[in-house]
């Protein structure tokens, strides 16, 4: 079972959506569900609601929750345009280890949505994420790297 999730993972993780242009993230993981705030550099490309991190599979599994603005600029916060998605990451193990965090990509779901994905639950693999602006709810399989 752990091989053919390997296999489906890095089959998908060649092929984020958006492609990340942004460089390796530096900073300790917090485990859980937590508020990162949002990171200067990455501001123009990713505006962040929320976070969820723990470890898995030899590494730190993170996502930040939260969208790919529709325009960029410091100081903004109308996201109701935006492309809801999500930032996917790895890190060691070790908290203290000197390695950066890679990052796998940036996903969004196949549906036209619009607004910014707050993580609301994790089960095992897969993240529960709320829509603003509406009652819709997303799963992501953090495993798989797909929406279902």
């Amino acid at each position: 079972m752990l091989a053919a999730e390997d296999r489906a993972r890095l089959k998908n993780s060649g092929k984020p959506i958006v492609p990340a242009s942004f460089p390796p993230i530096h900073g300790t993981l917090v485990q859980g569900i937590y508020d990162p705030g949002q990171d200067p550099q990455l501001r123009d490309e990713f505006s962040i609601t929320n976070a969820w991190a723990g470890p898995g599979l030899g590494a730190w599994e993170a996502v930040d929750a939260g969208s790919i603005p529709i325009a960029t600029g410091e100081g903004l916060t109308n996201h109701g345009d935006d492309t809801p998605a999500i930032l996917v990451f790895t890190g060691p193990t070790d908290p203290d280890s000197a390695l950066p965090q890679t990052i796998v990509g940036t996903f969004k779901p196949n549906q036209a949505l619009r607004g910014q994905f707050t993580i609301t639950a994790v089960n095992g693999t897969t993240i529960t994420l709320s829509l603003s602006g509406s009652q819709k709810i997303c799963h992501f399989d953090a495993s798989s790297l797909t929406f279902r």
